[in-house]
């Protein structure tokens, strides 16, 4: 959340509040729903709020969508690949089927 109290605080200081009413926007944004307990005006408290955390979630937005690409990235990167050539596509019947042949083929063999 700090990414969003920043925000939030650059907007109060664009205004040029006090640092004590922009500590206590900070630590209670919710307090803004009564701006003039502040000394603010309605525009002034909707501009702190619509500023501040647009700029702030729009950064941890973007941070999330650079780790998911990351992420996407490095799993493609790492998953290994392997091709079947025709005659290998066995089933799991057919594997059994195969390996009790060659164990029966061993056992006659003394």
């Amino acid at each position: 959340m700090s990414c969003s109290n920043n925000a939030l605080q650059s907007s109060a200081n664009a205004l040029g509040l006090p640092l004590s009413v922009i500590h206590h926007i900070v630590h209670d944004p919710s307090s803004l729903a009564a701006p003039t307990q502040h000394g603010l005006t309605v525009a002034q408290a909707s501009y702190i709020l619509e500023a501040g955390y647009t700029s702030g979630f729009r950064a941890v937005f973007n941070v999330n969508a650079a780790l998911a690409a990351a992420a996407t990235v490095i799993t493609v990167c790492t998953i290994s690949h392997s091709e079947l050539v025709v005659g290998e596509e066995k089933t799991g019947s057919e594997k059994i089927q195969l390996r009790d042949e060659q164990e029966r083929q061993g056992e006659g063999r003394v």
